[in-house]
């Protein structure tokens, strides 16, 4: 009965508290969600610690007020009663939630952090890009404009609205605005970040920070094609390295900022030997200053990592195992950002499911299938749990296994061992799956993901065809 939580890290905690502050204020209840907004360090009183674990137990009379109905909001998306499910509310809550919570709200900077925490949930939980995107610039333009009016305290919302824009440019691929929108908005942010006075560079300026330095990468990673013929993007660094960057603020590396790119690789590598006071792997805690950066600028380098792998493929007749070195870089940029998730995390978050269905994909572009269809799977359960059946994000997983398994079919047949057609109708399987989810999240006359939807239905017809033309012989 009630919220009853265990969890063996605070990061855990303040994530859950977090999200289930927005998802009450989102459904606009602010009684409850006053309630939730704890400072970023739970105080002694909340939490308890007994051999290790950390348990948060709400008192009676909080418990009691949160028995009826929370539970069952707070059930994996999937499981959840049509009542709570986003696609009917989220448009009118929304719209409540902006008029009621931002615009009449007594503190400006308290209105800014709602916006971009109300599109941040908008854009990673719900997966609603458009509604996301519009919050988030409506938030930004608020935050320009009590600048322009001398506002104090907003330098740091900019750069925290900005970047969270850019998230969606550099993760989704959703631009709703002219393609180098993103990177003005980035460098607009890192000047400010310049500008803050040294008493003011907490933990929270480093979080920016490294948001900053994650977010220009993935702008070098796929560079835009400018409409504004005056802009140029700096050409002094690189992915990777803005991505080595990153990892060193959030491993509290000193200097970072006049490391060279050797010093910077060295540092990220040196992180896989880290190891706890007891020999255990568990040392990243001693680093690490915010988990889920962290694992996510992992990822992101083995992104780069891999792009750069592929570039060196398409110069000329190359294969994977003609760079070792990249190879085993990428790997184990992955590995190291599913051990951060495993570490401190959870091994069911999903950041830990996107750092498997990213090595699941570096090891395709290797020919190792079998490893791939491995991480793949990997995948699957925390996407599932996380996000839920019908989510987006959890088409990636399915489109990937069904071209691995169509591959494996292949590798069968040529080896004349049974299963062949078997492996084939799992392909068909997957492929048709990835194809339902993304024509229900991208319809025809949606301004955005029609390449996702057109991506997989072109690998269903192509592995159908196959089928057929098997069947045939």
């Amino acid at each position: 009965p009630g919220i009853y939580v265990k969890l063996n890290k605070h990061e855990d905690l303040r994530r859950f508290l977090g999200r289930l502050d927005v998802f009450l204020t989102l459904y606009n209840d602010e009684d409850k969600a006053e309630l939730l907004r704890f400072p970023s360090a739970p105080p002694e009183s909340f939490v308890q610690e007994e051999n290790g674990v950390t348990t948060s137990v709400y008192d009676d009379d909080l418990r009691k007020r949160y028995e009826t109905g929370l539970q069952e909001a707070l059930a994996p998306a999937g499981e959840r009663p049509e009542k709570f499910s986003l696609s009917n509310t989220m448009a009118a809550r929304k719209n409540v939630f902006m008029k009621k919570k931002v615009d009449k709200t007594a503190s400006l900077r308290e209105a800014l952090h709602n916006y971009a925490k109300v599109g941040e949930f908008l854009m990673l939980d719900a997966a609603q890009y458009s509604a996301a995107h519009e919050v988030l610039k409506d938030g930004l333009a608020k935050c320009q404009e009590a600048m322009a009016k001398g506002a104090g305290g907003c330098e740091l919302l900019h750069v925290l609205l900005s970047r969270k824009i850019t998230v969606l440019y550099g993760r989704y691929r959703y631009a709703a605005d002219t393609p180098e929108h993103a990177a003005e908005l980035l460098l607009s942010a890192r000047n400010t970040l310049e500008n803050v006075n040294e008493e003011d560079r907490d933990h929270n300026f480093q979080l920016l920070t490294a948001g900053i330095l994650e977010g220009l990468g993935y702008v070098y990673l796929f560079p835009p094609k400018p409409k504004n013929p005056d802009f140029v993007l700096p050409g002094d660094n690189s992915a990777a390295n803005l991505f080595r960057q990153e990892i060193a603020v959030l491993t509290k590396m000193p200097d970072w900022e006049t490391a060279s790119p050797a010093l910077l690789d060295a540092h990220w590598k040196a992180l896989a030997r880290i190891e706890g006071a007891d020999g255990s792997e568990s040392g990243l805690v001693s680093v690490c200053l915010s988990a889920t950066p962290l694992c996510d600028a992992f990822n992101a380098l083995g992104s780069a990592l891999e792009a750069e792998l592929k570039q060196v493929l398409k110069t000329g007749d190359q294969e994977v195992s003609d760079h070792p070195n990249l190879f085993k870089d990428g790997e184990l940029a992955y590995q190291l950002s599913i051990r951060t998730g495993k570490e401190l995390l959870s091994s069911s978050d999903e950041n830990v499911g996107r750092s498997h269905l990213s090595l699941g994909t570096l090891y395709m572009l290797a020919g190792r299938n079998d490893d791939a269809a491995r991480e793949l799977k990997g995948c699957m359960p925390t996407y599932l749990k996380g996000l839920g059946a019908d989510h987006p994000r959890v088409a990636w997983p399915h489109h990937r296994l069904g071209e691995v398994f169509w591959l494996q079919a292949k590798e069968m047949e040529e080896a004349d061992k049974e299963g062949g057609m078997a492996k084939l109708l799992e392909a068909q399987k997957e492929a048709q799956r990835a194809f339902d989810i993304r024509v229900k999240a991208f319809p025809p006359e949606a301004n955005f993901g029609g390449h996702f939807r057109d991506a997989s239905q072109k690998l269903l017809q192509d592995i159908s065809a196959y089928i057929e033309a098997r069947a045939g012989v």
